[in-house]
């Protein structure tokens, strides 16, 4: 099993033909950056792309490959963590991209506003009616487990704005685990939530449940050494600056969690 997800993550073309061996392969950029596919939670508001999905299910993007619906549970390894810090253009200035700045340097002068809650918005130099908005992304690149239809498949799993609180609890539910990052498993569901400014579905993150048969760390030697693989190799794309999320089919949810050390 672990071979064969070793050879899908880094195909090797031993069967190339001798009269293309040593060409130019016109592939250099595409390693520009590395974007894996990531969770979207469906909410009522998510447009009309997403209307045949009930609003609280989880999608793998850009497939919109169902990894669990409303409430239901669905596990996975975390293989890396990162956070990125991103400017958000007001969605209301269409002519504006999403992401106006973003960074992951943990020392840009954006963080510290990211991380203040009286700072998290400021007009918009292009409409002053309308406010930018400063945000702090705890991204975790995992691993789904007993989903066939994403078997060995990388996701980004993001942690922002409302949900912020439940990537810190899963940070702190890894450091608890005194072991390395991509041997434990955990468990996730959707949640509806609600404050002053309206409600939407969260992410909650805990330990697997007895009923799910899946056990707090992976067992399988060779599952776990794959995982180790994949760690290093997000841990050099994220070192060389090339790892990145796609967040521009993210909605903007009630920024009310005040972040926390992780």
């Amino acid at each position: 099993m672990a071979k064969k997800a070793i050879a899908k993550t880094t195909p090797q073309n031993e069967q190339m033909p001798a009269f293309m061996q040593g060409q130019d392969t016109g592939t250099e950029t595409l390693g520009q950056y590395v974007v894996p596919p990531r969770i979207k939670v469906v909410q009522k508001q998510s447009g009309e792309q997403f209307e045949e999905y009930p609003a609280g299910t989880v999608l793998l993007m850009p497939q919109k490959v169902i990894l669990a619906g409303p409430g239901e549970p669905f596990h996975f390894v975390p293989l890396f963590f990162f956070p990125e810090w991103c400017v958000w253009n007001p969605l209301q200035i269409s002519s504006l991209p999403m992401i106006r700045e973003r960074t992951l340097d943990p020392t840009h002068e954006m963080v510290e506003r990211c991380r203040d809650p009286e700072r998290w918005e400021m007009p918009c130099p292009e409409d002053a009616k309308y406010m930018l908005r400063y945000v702090e992304h705890l991204n975790f690149v995992i691993m789904p487990v007993g989903n066939p239809e994403v078997e060995d498949t990388m996701v980004n799993l993001s942690f922002s704005k409302s949900n912020h609180k439940s990537g810190t609890t899963l940070a702190g539910l890894i450091k608890m685990r005194r072991a390395p990052i991509c041997g434990c498993q955990f468990e996730a569901r959707t949640v509806q939530r609600s404050n002053a400014s309206g409600s939407w579905w969260g992410i909650e993150v805990g330990q697997p449940s007895t009923e799910s048969e899946v056990t707090p760390f992976v067992e399988d030697q060779q599952r776990f050494e794959l995982y180790q693989e994949l760690h290093g190799e997000l841990k050099e794309h994220h070192a060389q600056t090339v790892l990145r999320v796609d967040y521009t089919d993210d909605t903007i949810e009630p920024q009310d969690d005040e972040p926390t050390e992780y």
